[in-house]
């Protein structure tokens, strides 16, 4: 087995904090896996923004009683640092892996030549896409392009968390450079499946009789309202099913996502405001993680509803995971290749984006049928804790800790195999083979008279590259 060095994010899902991310399951599910198949993991996590106490030391070195090893939490502003080097030097891994995309970049940026795994847990640049519309403004696409370029470039292997995302990781490789004659054949990216989160201790919430009517049909949402949540839909849809079933209520626990979606909770909260139904929003904002398993055994239905959006359609839904093995009853819509495949199984009430009026039948379907929504609750809780349990989705991922190694351009060619091999091309003696070449093929083709019409066709575009300004015109010769 490996030495390795997990570089993750913080907070896990075994915190009782009270934001809980994507981030932090993903690394708490390689961490998990990795120390299961007998790696001797080090685990070192970038806390998350505005979650933990300001006082907290920049680092912090302790056991986890989950994992059960040293772990440790550190603030962003120790990346400025040389805190992961020497914990590069003190540990002397193996090989280093990063889980999420943020993790992984910091990673890629490790002045090291270890084989390096890169997690790309949802597709980074329609994520860009989707933030950079809700805030009106292209800043994001640079920004995050930065880290992607990083990462593609640097790692050996990497894990996606859908099939949809597995081709367009692959894409985004050939655009890089990394699709050569060294790779052909290798096996560069894995899709990995995100896992639910672990059973975690629960503290009491009586919602029925307390925060809504003992008899109410409870409609829950919980964890972030992100950028690719369509709150517009989910108010009008909710605020229709209303005036149909007085029994409903929607509770919400979550909120928005400081410094990174600042807008989609308010603008839900305005919509509410506004309503002749807002005494039947209960908007709890963020609960502490012990709380939120009362709130997910009293809903009668939890809702997903994606924007129409690429991120939606590569990336995956956790928290589909989360209500599933909790045994709660799930209406989502249906772009993310998780939402389709349970809706097919018939394991959600699934329905088509930025559809009120489905939601809405949605709902009364849920309401009107305890029976059905119950047996399906219980298949999907089932299904789901039998296929993405943490040990079943990380195979991948521990067999290639087991003897870890550099992809084979980066093993023959070094750390900038990529950009080698977009460059080759240019390079005056392979441009002079081509050259070459290409004549060869016009002579056996088409005679006299193609050798002398493709030499012209040279003669010309070497002309034109000796002209002032020549260089804005067609590369074709």
């Amino acid at each position: 087995m490996s030495r390795v060095l997990l570089v993750g994010m913080a907070p896990l899902p075994t915190e009782n904090a009270r934001r809980s991310y994507a981030p932090g399951l993903r690394t708490w599910q390689f961490a998990k896996a990795l120390a299961h198949a007998g790696h001797a993991v080090t685990l070192a996590c970038v806390r998350m923004p505005y979650i933990y106490e300001l006082d907290r030391p920049p680092i912090v070195k302790a056991r986890d009683p989950d994992l059960g090893f040293e772990r440790y939490d550190f603030d962003e502003r120790v990346l400025h640092a040389d805190f992961l080097a020497r914990l590069l030097r003190t540990v002397r891994p193996d090989c280093v892996v990063g889980a999420h995309t943020f993790a992984s970049w910091v990673a890629s940026t490790l002045r090291t030549a270890l084989p390096l795994w890169a997690d790309l847990n949802g597709h980074l640049m329609a994520e860009a896409q989707t933030k950079a519309c809700r805030d009106g403004d292209d800043l994001p696409v640079g920004q995050l392009w930065r880290w992607e370029q990083a990462i593609l470039d640097r790692a050996d292997a990497f894990s996606v968390c859908s099939t949809p995302q597995y081709y367009a990781t692959l894409g985004e490789l050939g655009a890089r450079g990394r699709l050569n004659r060294h790779t052909c054949g290798y096996p560069f990216v894995h899709v990995v499946p995100d896992t639910y989160p672990p059973a975690r201790a629960v503290a009491p919430v009586q919602v029925r009789g307390v925060l809504v009517p003992e008899d109410a049909f409870i409609a829950l949402w919980s964890g972030a309202y992100n950028t690719w949540a369509d709150v517009d839909t989910l108010f009008h849809g909710l605020e229709r099913a209303m005036e149909v079933e007085p029994r409903l209520y929607f509770v919400s626990t979550g909120g928005q996502i400081e410094s990174h979606d600042e807008r989609t909770y308010p603008r839900l909260l305005s919509l509410i405001a506004a309503s002749p139904h807002r005494a039947r929003f209960v908007m709890r904002g963020w609960l502490p993680a012990e709380e939120i398993p009362s709130y997910l055994a009293q809903a009668d239905v939890a809702i997903n509803l994606d924007a129409r959006t690429v991120e939606a359609e590569l990336g995956t839904r956790t928290r589909l995971l989360d209500w599933a093995a909790h045994g709660t009853p799930i209406i989502s819509t249906t772009l993310c290749e998780l939402a389709r495949e349970l809706d097919q199984l018939g394991l959600l009430l699934g329905i088509p984006p930025h559809d009120a009026d489905a939601l809405c039948a949605a709902l009364l379907r849920a309401a009107r049928a305890p029976a059905e929504r119950r047996q399906m609750a219980v298949a999907a809780a089932a299904y789901v804790r039998e296929r993405y349990g943490w040990e079943a989705t990380t195979r991948a991922l521990v067999a290639w800790c087991v003897a870890p190694a550099p992809a084979p351009d980066r093993a023959a060619v070094g750390p900038h195999a990529g950009a080698r091999a977009l460059a080759a091309a240019g390079a005056p003696r392979t441009r002079a083979r081509h050259i070459v070449a290409d004549l060869g093929t016009s002579w056996r083709r088409y005679g006299v008279r193609g050798l002398v019409r493709r030499s012209a066709r040279y003669l010309r575009r070497g002309v034109q590259l000796a002209l002032p300004g020549s260089r804005r015109l067609s590369a074709r010769p």
